[in-house]
C-alpha cells in the first residue's frame, strides 16, 4: 500500500497540448479482446481517488475506476488454452510481491475504441514490472496465443476519461512528478464486451 504524500518533483509547466497517438499498426480494442489489467488493492481508491480528483479539478471528465496497467491484450476462443492460459498465471503469479507504479508525467489522448478524449499517465518502466510483462508474454506465447502489444508492459496508465478535447494548455500548477500512485497487487483477466464495459475471468493475487 502507499501511504503518505507525493514524492517530491519539478512542476512541469504549461505547454501546447498535443493529443498523443497511439502507433498506427496497433488496432484499437474490440468486443471479445481479452485484457490482463495489473490493478491495486481496494484499500487504496481513497488515495487514488484523491489524485484523480485533483486531475479532475485541471482537466475534467470523469476518473477511471479502477486505475490499472495493461499488462496485455490478446483474442483466445479455445476453453482449453484459456484454461492453460489461467492455470500458469495462477502458479506464476502468486509467487510475485506487490509492484510499485510511479507516475512521470502526463499526456492527452484520443481513445478510438471510446471515441472519447483521455488523460493518461506516463509510468517509470521497473525491472519488475518488465518481469511481469515478460511472464505474461510467456504464458500467452507457450499456450499458442498471439500478444496484441509489441512491448513488455503498457508505460501508461489512463486517469480520466471524457476530458474536453479544446484545452489550449496542459495546466501543470501545483501537480508534481514523480508520484507514486499505487502499489498492483492483483492481475485481473477480463473480457471486453463494449467500450468501458467488461467481463471479469478471473483475479489473481501476487504473492498469495
Amino acid at each position: 500500500m502507499i501511504n503518505g504524500s507525493p514524492v517530491s518533483g519539478s512542476p512541469v509547466s504549461g505547454s501546447p497540448m498535443s493529443v498523443t497517438k497511439i502507433p498506427g499498426n496497433l488496432r484499437p480494442a474490440q468486443p471479445g479482446d481479452l485484457c490482463l489489467l495489473l490493478v491495486p488493492a481496494t484499500t487504496e481508491a481513497d488515495y487514488i481517488g484523491q489524485w484523480q480528483r485533483t486531475m479532475q479539478t485541471h482537466f475534467g471528465g470523469h476518473r477511471t475506476r479502477p486505475v490499472h496497467i495493461t499488462c496485455q491484450r490478446f483474442v483466445c476462443q479455445h476453453p482449453q488454452q484459456m484454461h492453460e492460459i489461467c492455470r500458469n498465471l495462477q502458479m506464476s503469479l502468486t509467487v510475485m510481491l506487490p509492484l510499485l507504479v510511479t507516475g512521470l508525467a502526463i499526456s492527452p489522448f484520443y481513445s478510438a475504441f471510446r471515441q472519447e478524449h483521455i488523460l493518461k499517465c506516463h509510468i517509470q518502466i521497473t525491472q519488475e514490472l518488465e518481469c511481469l510483462g515478460e511472464t505474461v508474454k510467456q504464458i500467452l506465447v507457450k499456450a499458442g496465443v498471439r500478444p496484441h502489444y509489441p512491448w513488455l508492459i503498457s508505460s501508461l496508465v489512463t486517469v480520466l476519461e471524457g476530458i474536453p478535447a479544446s484545452q489550449n494548455t496542459l495546466d501543470m500548477n501545483g501537480i508534481h512528478f514523480p508520484y507514486p500512485l499505487f502499489a498492483g497487487c492483483k492481475i485481473v483477466l477480463s473480457r471486453v464486451k463494449e467500450a468501458n464495459i467488461y467481463d471479469v475471468v478471473t483475479k489473481i493475487s501476487l504473492f498469495s
